[in-house]
């Protein structure tokens, strides 16, 4: 009777042991998919560009829709210098976010033409609640670090010549020169 007990208990054991293993893997694999795999960004297309007189170290193209989906969300720091240019097929009223967006960033918004549009300055990082809009139809917009704009003197009028940079973009399909 006492063996019986036994491996009844042995068998219990054995079953919460299997499934507790089974939930820390789960738990595991979770937090593997949804955590960021690092700081470094998925965009790998990177220039070195010239616009408005100031030279950038490093300006990525977001021109496929997944990189621009996750534009700079998950990171924690950008350089002075840097930048991410989305690069949208045709020109239209733009709406981004700061959802899980860590950095405050300046939104520059730019119409077709190279001349922008608009800028939100200082957004707030992590406050999805707010919207950040285009005051007029843009086919790409420019996320810098904040203040970036108010320190290299940009305003809406400006025209930016970013035709290198588009000239590589693979979702670039008309050949506008500005």
């Amino acid at each position: 009777m006492l063996k019986k007990i036994d491996s009844k208990r042995k068998l219990t054991i054995l079953k919460v042991v299997v499934l507790s293993v089974c939930l820390i893997l789960i738990v595991a694999l979770a937090v593997n998919l949804l955590t960021p795999k690092s700081s470094t960004p998925t965009v790998t297309k990177e220039e070195t560009v010239t616009i408005h007189d100031l030279q950038f170290e490093s300006l990525e193209l977001a021109d496929e829709e997944k990189e621009r989906q996750r534009g700079l969300m998950f990171r924690k720091e950008m350089c002075q210098k840097c930048g991410m240019l989305f690069v949208f097929e045709k020109a239209s009223n733009r709406s981004f976010w700061m959802e899980n967006t860590f950095i405050a960033l300046d939104i520059i918004f730019i119409d077709s033409n190279g001349q922008i549009v608009n800028i939100a300055k200082e957004t707030t990082p992590l406050d999805a609640s707010k919207r950040y809009n285009s005051s007029k139809p843009a086919k790409y917009v420019l996320e810098v670090n904040s203040g970036f704009s108010v320190e290299n003197n940009l305003q809406p009028g400006d025209k930016l010549d970013i035709s290198k940079l588009i000239e590589n973009s693979k979702d670039y399909v008309e050949t506008e020169s500005f």
